[in-house]
Order: C-alpha cells, then sequence, then structure tokens
C-alpha cells in the first residue's frame, strides 16, 4: 500500500461516520451503509490518483 491509499483510507473511516450525517440530515439508520460506501468510493479514487501518478 502506499502512503496516499493509506493516508486517504484512515483519515475516511475516521470521518465518514459525521460526513455521511450530514450528508443524510441526522438520519443514524443509513450509518453503517454510508461508511462502507463512502470508504470504499474513497478507497478507489485513491487507488486511481497513485496508480495514475506513478513516476516513469
Amino acid at each position: 500500500m502506499t502512503l496516499t491509499f493509506a493516508v486517504g483510507t484512515f483519515l475516511t473511516l475516521l470521518f465518514s461516520r459525521f460526513i455521511w450525517f450530514q450528508i443524510t440530515r441526522g438520519n443514524w439508520h443509513y450509518d453503517f451503509f454510508g461508511s462502507l460506501f463512502i470508504a470504499a468510493l474513497t478507497s478507489l479514487i485513491s487507488y486511481f490518483l497513485t496508480k495514475c501518478s506513478k513516476k516513469p
């Protein structure tokens, strides 16, 4: 794992509950699935950013 991927995943897992709470305006019923969705999305973004930014 690259440093960018690790940091991005850590920060997402740390703040995903608060972010999803703000998006759903306090609907905690979808908190778990929201956390999984945001974590997966950020992991994919971090992966593609690190994959595309490799220096030759």
